[in-house]
């Protein structure tokens, strides 16, 4: 056991039933003669629609050296008030006036929001305090409150930075996990959090947060955390523990973190006496941008390339399938305007053949030859590009093709089947227990598939035989979940050279090794949720990510496998 380790669980379970709490406030948490100070603006919202029915007071801080023409930083607090009060533990208004005065943090307006609640309806009931449904989660939903709701009147009335380096946001308790979400999800908008006796327990599924940080992406972020040893302690799980694995983690991945650990209890003291300290950390340097993490201890580093990240390359239409040929060529298809693209390795687009119906999947053979499946017709073609067509199957409504070197395989979600067309057009119906098979892909062995279902984190594998036939079905891949994600099941799929799946699920791409394990999720590109996947471009380099009505392409460490390359088991994966 390590010496910390050990030091941690005596000071919990062995040492002091009480918090000391003796931290005093220091002269920058007071105002002083010749700072300016700031001017505070109480406002009040009540039109919210991501969190409907709520109402709340938030405030404006200006700080006096504050110009119009010049944009200004910005820092975010939850529970508003709290952080505000002048004769409070925090008092960060004056604790900003001091800093910005001394040069020891930009010039920052202060924006200072309390959580919602519901009034009650009449004298016999209470009103909601909607709180925990706004910071003890790990949704998107508080960040999409600020950056749709709040920030933007505040934009209105005052010049802020673009810049999310010169953004911060603070939270304590529950807000910490709020603070850190907001960041996590959005750091296009807000790259600073300061964190203080944070909630990073299970009360809902704060406690995944470090798995978040283990396994998702890393961000350009910036973190403070504060915690005491005198911290909570129940059902959901031990503050002062929670709080020193986050710093752990956040460091094993790269990230830039401080922390400052205490005896203090489940309350602002030790926080607000270091406030000072902790805000001149989070902007030193502001001019400077906040660097993304890169570590080779994160198993996502072993798809990502250091440097490289989402580029937008396609923007048009209803999209209804992704595909790649051996060549690296590309083809997208346009469900609205019944075509399909087809996208060089240079990145030059040109139309490629028009269809007939709504496309909802398009597949590349060994050949050359592309395969489409219509929602509107229920049909499956076999497409030239000389717009000569072959029809397939009819009654058909197919979510995803995989044509192999004598047929192809179908999946039915409708009719909870896989179907096994062969090249002479005889259907098969392959048994087996799946509710809804949706997305449907060939391990490089070529000799097992992987399928995935919409609303299921779990995937199944199944050996494959002579025409088609499926055996040993089995529950094997396990995805990624997180809060409020149901549709996290996969909708797409293609692997990669060393047996790695690459997995489209509302969460992002996640990455799944050859024994069914989650290694990594890739940062969804501009929010967009990923609904085709294909490799593509000079060498297989590149992966291809479609949403609704976008294609986006990125370079990767390992080039995409050929299905119909000869089959291989990497050295690595050979008797693990």
């Amino acid at each position: 056991m390590s010496n910390r380790l050990f030091l941690s669980l005596f000071l919990l379970f062995c040492t002091k039933t009480s918090a000391i709490d003796d931290y005093e406030l220091g002269p920058d948490s007071f105002v002083q003669e010749g700072v300016p100070e700031g001017e505070i603006i109480k406002k009040f919202w009540n039109e919210s629609e991501i969190f409907p029915g709520t109402e709340r007071d938030w405030w404006i801080y200006v700080p006096a050296q504050y110009d119009p023409a010049e944009p200004a930083c910005v820092m975010i607090y939850l529970d508003g008030w709290g952080r505000l009060k002048p004769d409070g533990k925090w008092r960060s208004s004056i604790v900003m006036d001091n800093l910005i005065h001394k040069g020891q943090m930009p010039i920052t307006i202060g924006i200072f929001v309390n959580p919602g609640r519901i009034p009650e309806p009449n004298e016999n009931s209470h009103f909601r305090y909607n709180r925990s449904v706004e910071y003890d989660g790990i949704t998107e939903l508080n960040a999409a409150f600020f950056f749709s709701e709040i920030v933007p009147q505040v934009e209105a009335e005052y010049n802020l930075s673009k810049d999310p380096n010169q953004w911060g946001v603070a939270g304590a308790s529950s807000g910490a996990v709020g603070a850190f979400m907001m960041a996590w999800y959005r750091p296009d908008r807000v790259r600073r959090v300061l964190s203080s006796i944070g909630t990073f327990t299970n009360y809902k599924a704060a406690g995944s947060i470090m798995t978040m940080v283990r396994k998702e992406e890393p961000r350009p972020l910036r973190v403070f955390l504060q915690e005491g040893s005198n911290d909570k302690l129940n059902y959901s799980g031990s503050w002062w523990m929670a709080n020193q694995e986050l710093q752990f983690f956040l460091d094993w991945a790269g990230y830039e973190v401080a922390h400052e650990w205490g005896d203090g209890g489940h309350n602002a003291i030790h926080a607000g006496s270091i406030l000072p300290k902790m805000l001149t950390w989070l902007w030193r340097d502001w001019d400077e941008p906040i660097k993304t993490p890169y570590s080779e201890k994160q198993e996502i580093n072993k798809s990502l390339l250091e440097g490289e990240s989402w580029k937008l390359v396609y923007e048009g239409d209803l999209i209804g399938g992704l595909a790649g040929d051996k060549e690296g060529n590309v083809f997208i298809g346009e469900s609205g305007r019944r075509k399909i693209l087809k996208m060089d390795t240079s990145g030059s687009i040109s139309d490629f053949v028009e269809v007939e119906g709504k496309l909802k999947s398009i597949a590349c053979g060994n050949k050359g030859e592309l395969f489409a499946s219509y929602s509107d017709s229920r049909s499956i073609e076999e497409l030239g590009s000389d717009n000569s067509r072959k029809k397939l199957a009819s009654g058909i409504l197919a979510s995803d093709l995989l044509p192999l070197e004598d047929g192809m395989y179908a999946t039915l979600p409708e009719k909870r089947q896989i179907l096994y067309i062969s090249r002479s057009g005889r259907i098969s119906k392959m048994d087996t227990n799946i509710e809804k098979p949706h997305c449907i892909s060939r391990f490089i062995d070529q000799m097992r598939l992987s399928v995935f279902q919409p609303g299921n984190q779990f995937g199944y594998l199944y050996e494959t035989r002579e025409e088609g036939k499926l055996l040993h079905e089995q529950l094997f891949h396990q995805l990624q979940i997180w809060e409020n994600n149901t549709r996290i099941g996969g909708l797409d799929s293609v692997y990669d050279v060393l047996g790695r799946l690459f997995v489209a699920t509302d969460q992002g791409v996640q990455i799944v090794n050859h024994q069914g394990r989650t290694e990594g999720i890739m940062i969804k590109p501009d929010g967009e949720s990923p609904l085709y996947l294909a490799f593509g471009g000079e060498n297989l380099q590149f992966l291809f990510m479609a949403s609704e009505d976008r294609v986006y392409r990125r370079k990767m460490r390992n080039p995409g496998h050929w299905p119909f390359d000869p089959p291989t088991v990497p050295e690595k994966l050979l008797g693990s």
